[in-house]
């Protein structure tokens, strides 16, 4: 309704910084932004009707179906003669050998569980993206957080060089970073430095496509 233009307009202001008094692009300063009602766009197109038939194809033929609760990830590029649990596990075998040269029952046991955990669930791929952006930063001397949250809790993440914190060593559990129970991606917290974020997320966007890449704000 026409009513609710001073509202688009207050949003607007606060989106450019500006103020009630005060708004950075004036050339948007207008009652139109609203949702016009049928005889509203019927008068504005009243000399080109058929603009109006052409909404309502193009209406029509929107019927795309989102699958809510399902995880899309971008492909990750794997190495020929590889799925992404094998290659996630050679990884991870390569890491055990950096930092357990002579693993324990315990380590072994750990790690067999955790991606076991992870295979079950579908997340090696996201695993491996992740394991694959960290690295990007590192090789190009953009700071690194050594991790943060529930995500220190996996051996899997430590061996892989996301997080540099022994989850052994500090007893720290990994059910509480992925468990079955839980659906959602695993929340992987990682810190980059300031002027590298950029360098950052045009990787990211260029490795993953518009498609499913988004910038989100907290």
């Amino acid at each position: 309704e026409k009513k609710q233009a001073s509202s688009q307009s207050l949003l607007n202001k606060i989106a450019n910084l500006g103020t009630k008094e005060r708004f950075y692009h004036q050339k948007l300063e207008t009652d139109e932004y609203y949702f016009k009602s049928p005889s509203e766009m019927e008068k504005i197109f009243f000399q080109v009707p058929q603009a109006l038939k052409n909404s309502v194809e193009i209406a029509e033929k929107c019927n795309l179906e989102l699958n809510l609760g399902e995880i899309h990830l971008p492909a990750y590029p794997l190495p020929s003669f590889y799925s992404a649990q094998d290659y996630l596990k050679k990884l991870c075998l390569e890491g055990l050998k950096k930092y357990y040269p002579a693993p324990s029952p315990e380590v072994i046991n750990r790690l067999q569980y955790e991606l076991k955990i992870i295979n079950q669930m579908g997340f090696a791929g996201y695993f491996l993206i992740v394991r694959d952006i960290v690295r990007f930063a590192k090789q190009n001397n953009i700071p690194v957080g050594p991790g943060k949250g529930s995500s220190a809790g996996s051996l899997v993440s430590y061996l892989l060089n996301i997080t540099e914190v022994d989850p052994l060593k500090y007893q720290l559990f990994f059910e509480r970073f992925l468990n079955p129970e839980r659906i959602d991606l695993p929340d992987i917290d990682i810190d980059f430095g300031q002027l590298g974020r950029e360098k950052v997320i045009s990787y990211i966007f260029n490795f993953s496509g518009l498609y499913f890449f988004s910038k989100e704000f907290n």
